[in-house]
């Protein structure tokens, strides 16, 4: 269903939060297809590929859920879900744009074997603690923002990278 302006959809997607906040499931099933047309195109255009689209509006879905006492209160909800698409296509398009973790090694003959361990050595760990360890070391993230990326709490994430770490100093 098209909606002739903006108002007119922030005064539905108000309608189905609230009932969706009162316990109608199925509320928050007709947002979720109401947005989500509008989310994959923001996506799209940002990263260009379907199935990370598809993570953008799952992570749209998932934000919208979590704060949804707070998106009742405004009056311009669609504002803030485009800002959320948006916010998260970038996140993942610089994800998937970021260098591999030693790709600028000074001695590249010397440390080859180092750089092959280490690559082998991150392999081994589950794809959460890897993304974990690579936003913390290679990108430089706070756990607080990495918490905030993977939809985990601050302490979630450091008792993840701890064990990651310990995991590596196995390997290696």
């Amino acid at each position: 269903m098209q909606y002739t302006n903006k108002e007119e959809l922030n005064v539905k997607l108000l309608h189905y939060l609230k009932l969706s906040n009162k316990g109608d499931k199925q509320a928050f099933t007709t947002f979720a297809e109401k947005i989500s047309k509008r989310v994959l195109s923001i996506s799209l255009k940002i990263v260009t590929d379907k199935m990370h689209a598809e993570d953008v509006l799952n992570t749209v879905l998932l934000k919208v859920w979590q704060n949804t006492d707070k998106i009742l209160k405004l009056k311009n909800p669609i504002g803030y879900i485009n800002t959320i698409a948006y916010n998260a296509s970038i996140d993942i398009k610089r994800k998937k744009a970021e260098l591999p973790l030693f790709e600028n090694i000074a001695h590249p003959a010397i440390d080859r074997e180092l750089k092959m361990d280490t690559q082998e050595a991150l392999s081994r760990l589950d794809n959460q603690e890897r993304e974990i360890v690579l936003y913390q070391v290679h990108a430089g993230y706070s756990f607080q923002k990495i918490a905030g990326l993977l939809g985990l709490t601050k302490k979630a994430v450091y008792l993840r990278y701890q064990k990651a770490i310990k995991k590596l100093k196995e390997y290696l």
